[in-house]
């Protein structure tokens, strides 16, 4: 179960590593070719959704550790415990 935890939290951060240095990328790119007011307003438009994708996506791996976090300490639980009976 941990091995699954580390591996969603590993995947998560990769992903939004990726996606930050291909946003960054673009962003360089209409910069360089010295982009007017109105091309600005849309690529911040763009991008303010796409911020808005990538905190729902980190809301859910959240919300997906935390599950994760709980199964783990119900196991750990069982097992101080001992069989029931």
């Amino acid at each position: 179960m941990a091995g699954v935890l580390i591996a969603l939290i590993i995947g998560g951060t990769v992903c939004f590593g990726l996606y930050m240095a291909v946003a960054a990328e673009r962003l360089k790119r209409g910069r360089r070719a010295g982009t007017d007011t109105e091309t600005a307003a849309t690529d911040i438009a763009v991008l303010q959704l796409e911020i808005a994708d990538l905190r729902r996506d980190l809301a859910e791996l959240a919300e997906r550790m935390d599950f994760g976090e709980r199964l783990l300490a119900k196991q750990r639980d069982r097992e101080r415990l001992g069989p029931s009976r």
